[in-house]
């Protein structure tokens, strides 16, 4: 991505109980772990988590990323060439509703030229990175980003050499740039690029494309997971846990690198169409995993450390879960066979390791978008949420080898995407020509541990649907 700088220019912290936990891998780091959480939560065998960014808050986390370009040190906004008419802006950074969005917006500033003097440029844009904060050599690098819809911006995802480490040229160095996403909103259409650059940025710069370079996406405007796969000798690109792209050519960098996550305006030469602005890209979610074979020990007994602490926080909150449970019982609705909703109770312990976690009362359940919260004495415990936009989203998660959803099925309900751990499991669609409460979707048996759930609102039905609404109520776990 800087290569072409100075041309055209081109379910959060994870908490997770004994028996069950009900959370979202979002955020929390142990204190003083820094960006090292326990790599059991996100159940990918044979690998450390060491660095998590769930976007939680309501401002850009500045222990982990700057919101301001890597070629300005003072936090203030700068352009990064002098073919650029925009400049990279602290103030067009912003985190809201478990979202960091980079904004693009038509408003002329003055501001520092890197290389020395000012410039007035059009436009106003965001970036974040983590330089001197978070970097690292190979391992898995992901992002679930979602791009924006207006014409000539370029959202990207991609990797830099960290200091000292330098480009890969005949002088020596052991880095290279590496993108790991770019996407071009005039006219890419269905598919993302993947390259790689090294040799520096004058004369000698080599490179091009990793792989084939386009990789396909089933639809821009939707949100999609971009990985990286960082290997001696090798780059993988994976595209919502597919395989697109792979090489192993000249450059692959063998030195710590950090992560920059950057929205361009008006690339390859297009303009900009001011009536589409302001737009913004998307990013829901940003975690690094390295392999336990290339695991420092430093990475590795940070991530000790963090199990064992979690641990401990896990317990107390399973004995909590258990004591609330006791006391409280479980209250679930069924309809009765003349389709009459009738209250139930039954003990939340029958069979073992049987719990229930209800989706309002547990604050490590996290609702994404416009879920509503909605009071009913036939509810489980009262309340459920519902939604019925599209990309609305949850994420629970559990210790155990089972998950079920329950909730309200009925004539105005549709179609939701449901991820485990991660990977896709399949599409469920919750119409009912008559009003029945019961299971929504079922993880199947899985291995006992950790493990995440995800549901997406597609807003697809069938043709009998009248609606897109998805009831979230309760959710048992085995």
């Amino acid at each position: 991505m800087r290569k072409a700088e100075t041309s055209i220019r081109s379910f959060k912290p994870v908490v997770t109980g004994i028996f069950l936990a009900v959370v979202v891998m979002l955020a929390g780091y142990i204190p003083g772990n820094e960006n090292i959480v326990q790599a059991a939560s996100l159940d990918k065998p044979g690998y450390i988590l060491t660095f998590q960014e769930e976007f939680n808050g309501n401002s850009v986390d500045l222990s982990k990323w700057n919101d301001w370009d890597l070629n300005f040190g003072n936090r203030g906004p700068g352009i990064v060439g002098p073919s650029n008419d925009y400049a990279f802006c602290p103030e067009n950074v912003s985190v809201s509703n478990g979202v960091l969005r980079l904004t693009a917006t038509r408003n002329p500033i003055t501001a520092p030229l890197c290389g020395g003097g000012t410039q007035t440029v059009n436009y106003r844009t965001g970036e974040v990175n983590t330089l001197n904060k978070f970097h690292q050599r190979y391992g898995w690098f992901e992002a679930r980003i979602k791009f924006p819809k207006a014409r000539a911006l370029y959202p990207a995802f991609w990797l830099m050499p960290a200091p000292g480490v330098g480009m890969i040229d005949e002088n020596g160095g052991n880095g290279a740039e590496v993108d790991i996403m770019e996407y071009e909103t005039y006219w890419m259409g269905n598919q993302v690029t993947s390259s790689i650059w090294y040799g520096g940025y004058g004369a000698n710069l080599q490179g091009g494309g990793i792989g084939s370079t386009y990789s396909p996406i089933s639809d821009a405007n939707d949100w999609h997971v971009y990985a990286l796969n960082w290997e001696p000798g090798k780059l993988e690109i994976y595209v919502d846990g597919v395989k697109t792209q792979e090489y192993t050519g000249k450059g692959v960098p063998r030195g710590e690198e950090y992560i920059i996550l950057s929205l361009h305006v008006a690339s390859w030469g297009k303009p900009c169409v001011d009536s589409e602005l302001p737009d913004s890209m998307l990013v829901d979610y940003v975690r690094v995993y390295q392999k336990a074979e290339y695991a420092t020990e430093e990475q590795r007994q940070r991530a000790a450390s963090a199990q064992r602490s979690q641990g401990n926080s896990n317990l107390q909150r399973s004995q909590r879960i258990q004591e609330v449970s006791t006391n409280q019982g479980t209250q679930r609705t069924q309809e009765t066979s003349n389709n009459q909703r009738a209250q139930q109770t039954s003990n939340p312990q029958e069979g073992p390791g049987n719990y229930v976690a209800c989706n309002d009362s547990d604050p490590y359940i996290r609702y994404y978008g416009t879920w509503t919260p909605f009071n009913n004495p036939r509810a489980y415990r009262g309340d459920f949420h519902y939604s019925k936009n599209k990309n609305d989203s949850y994420l629970v998660g559990f210790t155990g080898t089972r998950l079920r959803a329950y909730g309200l099925k009925d004539r105005w309900c549709g179609k939701v995407a449901i991820y485990v751990d991660n990977k896709y499991l399949g599409t469920g669609d919750c119409y009912s020509p008559k009003q029945v409460y019961g299971v929504l979707y079922d993880t199947g048996e899985l291995p006992y541990g950790n493990h995440t759930v995800r549901l997406i609102n597609l807003r697809q039905k069938n043709d009998e649907s009248l609606g897109y609404y998805h009831y979230a109520d309760e959710f048992r776990v085995y």
